[in-house]
């Protein structure tokens, strides 16, 4: 602080004039009943520890509110739970588990915002509440191998041991995490002693995943010698991953089983890697642990419930899966049912649901609730080809002009076979469903052909875009090169996750069914890969070319990597037509994956908006191709606006570089120049161009002229 004529001015340069016993000098003088305002005080001076001691608070306080929210919206199902079984053993853990975590969230929050007399006395019941959900957390994951494993006392001895370990690993924040208060301040502040203290989620997490691995199998193990004659890659990915052949409990619990883990494996990384990387800021450090410790407890509590629930409410019925030689072989039910009374309980009704055998299928029906929804998909198929048509003939000229200016070069040849694949997709696909089709297999063989090189090529046009904004850069190249054969990878799900069939069976139309959930990562795949590629074509056209802009604020981001402020004219088209490609390519992803999962019960609405998410990315991408192709071509023509000017100003010729794609990367200056003096603005002629691949002005040049490109 600084004195002038007793006022101060803080660090912000705001004065306050305050004079012993008196009021502010910029406020009227208080009645005479009101006592003198306290001194101000001021705990801590640095105002960045301030703001970060705040951003660590809204950690804490929105953890605690998520998670009463998530206890206020399960009363019921606790009710049931309790109304059911009882206070029984595990029952009592999960609720116990509940409570712990509850208060150390809410001791978290008091501890940061309050003021508490006795730091050490409240950092051992904080420490201990979060010993205590860890512990009883993963009692619940424990609880469910055993029930996996039944009768295995090796397998349960084992994992009982791993429990001991993970909770022996929790217990290093009693000695790791010390509290002591602020120096002139009666609030508490936790600190780190040592990097041990991460272990108290390391140790859960490696628990988390191994409990995961001992489920997954012990689910599935007996499934699979039954189901599959021999072992193979195929066979233990479907079995194991997706759940197939699994009654529908086991699959259930395997479902929620790759969820729960999932989570609670990826929030135990994110917290370690967040400790380690803010080391230096033991504001942030520890920010993360109260929302770990809630995330991790609301899905194993999730998990607990669904299962209590389900094995109290769901009949005992058969696996709807069918074994393709169901004519010569028995599939048992895999719950073992006794019946009630003695020996002669065949005479008898049974008090409790039978085993079931099935022994022949008779016949199998898609999940089609009304012919209306497959008369929706057809039409929905219908305009999206309409539309493709029409797309296609509005762009006839400008694909002439590319052809004709460009020849048949390798980007050219991927933008025609894209467009091709694209319209004999949608082509055959409304032409199974709304035309008779013999062979409904082979229709859909080529259906599926035509959308994967439909897919791929899209991508390569997009794979052709990041490698010329890279300078074809040999590591973005192969870096992004891996990323679209993974794309493509993904979309290839599709072959194996769709079914043709004729619906009903006597029907000469055919309809498709979805056979694998996992068919949404042809979608996915596509949908992440155009984010990756937006993200690294955005960084290269905005990234700084001058040494003194090269730490740019959040404003001055926005402005250049958002608004394209500062950029020349083909960077600024380029960023903008990115912008608007990638951003609708992303939502119609988002789109087509939500319509997949919301309508999973009508197979006829399910698949319906895929023809419409693949038109709409390939009229996008195919859109950028062509502005980026027909504006690169036109160099001779490209004006450059210069700002007015009251002195005469001497201006070069200019000699741009540019790559296939016609980005603008180097200013050459060719010997001849000439001068001119206007008060209007004034078009410079490109003279030549030369070949190029970015778009970032010479920083010298851009000093000379004081370009400001339009």
């Amino acid at each position: 602080r600084q004195v002038y004529n007793d006022c101060q001015l803080d660090a912000l340069e705001i004065p306050i004039c305050i004079y012993p016993g008196h009021w502010p000098l910029s406020l009227p003088p208080p009645r005479q009943t009101m006592a003198p305002p306290p001194p101000a005080v001021i705990f801590t001076p640095n105002y960045l520890e301030a703001y970060r001691l705040s951003i660590g608070t809204d950690f804490v306080v929105g953890a605690l509110s998520v998670f009463i929210w998530d206890i206020l919206y399960n009363l019921g199902a606790d009710y049931q739970i309790i109304r059911l079984h009882g206070i029984n053993f595990p029952a009592a853990v999960y609720l116990l588990s509940r409570a712990s975590t509850l208060g150390f969230s809410l001791m978290g929050a008091i501890v940061i915002t309050m003021p508490i007399q006795d730091c050490h006395s409240f950092q051992q019941g904080l420490l201990a509440l979060n010993t205590i959900l860890m512990s009883t957390t993963m009692l619940l994951s424990y609880f469910r191998v055993c029930a996996v494993w039944a009768k295995n006392y090796y397998i349960i001895g084992i994992y009982f041991f791993f429990w001991l370990a993970g909770v022996a690993g929790s217990l290093t924040v009693i000695v790791g995490l010390p509290f002591s208060h602020m120096d002139g301040s009666p609030y508490c502040n936790e600190f780190v002693l040592d990097g041990f203290v991460a272990a108290a989620v390391f140790a859960p997490t490696i628990n988390h995943i191994l409990v995961f691995i001992a489920i997954t199998y012990g689910v599935c193990r007996t499934h699979l010698a039954v189901v599959h004659d021999k072992f193979s890659m195929k066979s233990s990915y479907k079995v194991f991953i997706l759940g197939e052949s699994l009654p529908a409990f086991s699959k259930t619990l395997l479902q929620a089983s790759q969820l729960c883990y999932l989570v609670a494996v990826l929030s135990g990384i994110a917290a370690i890697v967040w400790f380690y990387v803010y080391a230096s800021d033991p504001e942030y450090r520890l920010a993360i642990f109260v929302p770990y410790s809630v995330i991790v407890n609301i899905m194993f509590s999730w998990v607990f419930r669904s299962a209590k629930l389900t094995t109290s409410t769901m009949p005992m019925a058969p696996s709807t899966s069918v074994n393709p030689h169901a004519t010569t072989q028995t599939r048992r039910n895999e719950f073992e049912i006794p019946r009630s009374g003695g020996g002669d309980s065949q005479n008898g009704p049974p008090s409790l649901p039978i085993q079931i055998e099935v022994n022949r299928v008779i016949d199998m029906k898609a999940d089609i609730t009304s012919p209306h929804e497959g008369k929706i998909a057809g039409s929905l198929d219908y305009l999206n080809f309409v539309v493709l048509i029409w797309d296609i003939l509005f762009n006839v000229g400008r694909d002439y002009q590319l052809f004709k200016k460009h020849g048949g070069n390798l980007p050219l040849l991927v933008y025609s076979v894209s467009r091709f694949s694209a319209l004999a997709f949608a082509l055959m696909e409304t032409f199974m469903l709304t035309r008779p089709v013999k062979n409904c297999g082979g229709v859909q063989a080529g259906i599926l052909v035509a959308y994967n090189i439909f897919i791929a090529t899209t991508l390569l046009l997009s794979f052709f875009r990041v490698s010329a904004a890279w300078n074809r850069s040999k590591i973005i190249s192969g870096v992004f090169g891996f990323l679209w054969l993974v794309a493509v990878g993904m979309s290839l799900t599709t072959t194996t996750s769709l079914k043709a069939i004729r619906y009903p069976p006597s029907s000469p139309f055919c309809t498709e069914m979805v056979t694998a959930e996992y068919f949404s990562v042809a979608v996915f795949g596509p949908t992440f890969n155009h984010l990756v590629v937006f993200a690294a074509i955005t960084y290269r056209l905005g990234r700084p070319s001058h040494p003194q802009e090269r730490k740019l604020t959040l404003k001055g981001g926005y402005r250049v990597y958002v608004l394209g402020e500062t950029l020349p004219v083909f960077s600024r088209t380029m960023l903008q037509t990115s912008q608007i490609c990638y951003l609708v390519a992303m939502i119609s992803g988002l789109a087509a994956i939500t319509w997949f999962y919301v309508y999973s019960s009508d197979a006829g609405y399910r698949l319906a908006i895929f023809v419409p998410y693949s038109v709409t990315i390939n009229i996008m991408f195919s859109w950028v191709f062509r502005t980026s192709k027909i504006r690169g071509s036109s160099g001779s023509t490209l004006p450059i606006s210069i700002a007015n000017y009251a002195q005469p100003q001497t201006i070069e010729s200019i000699v741009m570089k540019r790559s296939h794609l016609g980005v603008v990367d180097v200013l050459e200056r060719p010997e001849s120049t000439y001068s001119r003096s206007s008060q209007d603005k004034i078009e410079v002629e490109i003279k030549q161009v030369v070949e190029s691949v970015h778009d970032q002005l010479s920083a010298s040049a851009y000093k000379t002229s004081h370009l400001s490109m339009s």
